[in-house]
């Protein structure tokens, strides 16, 4: 069992009124969960999947974004990331063997907190490593959701110097050979996302960037390393998923996909390939931006939420502020 908590910082409060928790996934697998509310009746509830390494603290900001529009905002961390169980005994190692994984816990918070505890509609918003999670939750369920975002979202590798090809073979072949829960060559333990803002990949917002570096300072079991060849290698099998037309014909539902022009960490040519044969889906491009869209610089994120908050039907509302309490 974890310790379900969360992780506020001076610079970093929780927004609103939240209860946090925790989800079993699977036999000894607990996800944990945080809800956001707004005062008095919700208007609906943005669920928020989030990216590889990142954690519910880092959501903070977006979360308070909602729910000052009346929305709930469930939120949780992916298994081996963040609050929740780790896949391994090296805690900074982020495993998976498959994303099936990912599925059961998105699955496990649905049953366990959006269904039973919170006010319809229900939006999906996604980033990255979430973001391939959201679209194979869109092939399985696809009713289940009255509108999908997502953001930068992994179907493709990006500038990582080989050819995704041969990236997804050695990955498959040292998985065989029984290395998958190795870093991957060069990784470690070092928490992604604290490097110096000058060799950053994800983000041009100095002052967003650092706070998460002080939010992990503060909480560094909080933090994640390098990815495993095993998990690599199970993203690489779901990205070949995507790509087949048979699963691709099997999502039918409007889709907002929001794309950052500057983006190094997953392929721009990968969200345009699948985006323009997604049946339903509209991309919006975004100059100038990189990887994180939702915590990049005012300029670019402005447009971002705008986009987003028109999609979910709830642009121009604002509703009265309120002091943080937890509930």
């Amino acid at each position: 069992m974890i310790d379900p908590v969360l992780h506020p910082t001076e610079d970093n409060p929780a927004p609103g009124r939240f209860r946090v928790g925790a989800v079993e996934s699977a036999k000894g697998v607990f996800i944990r969960t945080a809800m956001f509310m707004p005062k008095g009746r919700a208007r609906g509830t943005v669920l928020i999947l989030q990216g590889r390494a990142e954690f519910i603290e880092k959501y903070f900001e977006l979360a308070r974004h909602f729910v000052d529009k009346g929305l709930c905002v469930v939120t949780f961390d992916f298994r081996g990331q963040g609050g929740s169980t780790r896949s391994v005994r090296r805690s900074r190692k982020g495993h998976v063997g498959s994303l099936r994984d990912y599925d059961a816990d998105l699955e496990a918070v649905i049953r366990e907190i959006v269904l039973p505890d919170t006010q319809g509609p229900l939006y999906l918003l996604a980033h990255s490593t979430g973001a391939l999670v959201a679209l194979r939750a869109q092939a399985l369920a696809p009713m289940r959701y009255k509108r999908v975002v997502l953001s930068s979202p992994l179907f493709g590798l990006g500038d990582f110097g080989l050819p995704q090809g041969l990236i997804a073979g050695l990955a498959g072949t040292l998985s065989l050979l029984g290395l998958g829960r190795a870093y991957v060559p060069g990784g470690g333990d070092t928490a992604f996302g604290t490097q110096p803002f000058a060799q950053n990949r994800v983000t041009t917002d100095r002052a967003r960037y650092q706070r998460t570096v002080r939010q992990i300072e503060a909480a560094p079991q909080l933090g994640l390393g390098a990815p495993t060849i095993g998990w690599l290698n199970a993203v690489c099998r779901s990205m070949a998923e995507v790509h087949d037309r048979d699963f691709l014909d099997k999502v039918d539902r409007p889709m907002l996909i929001l794309k950052a022009s500057a983006d190094r960490i997953v392929s721009p040519g990968a969200i345009e390939w699948v985006g323009r044969r997604l049946q339903r889906a509209r991309i919006l491009r975004f100059a100038g931006a990189r990887h994180e869209l939702l915590m990049e610089r005012d300029g670019i994120r402005d447009e971002v939420l705008a986009a987003i908050d028109a999609y979910f039907d709830v642009a121009g509302v604002q509703e009265p502020a309120r002091a943080s309490m937890a509930a």
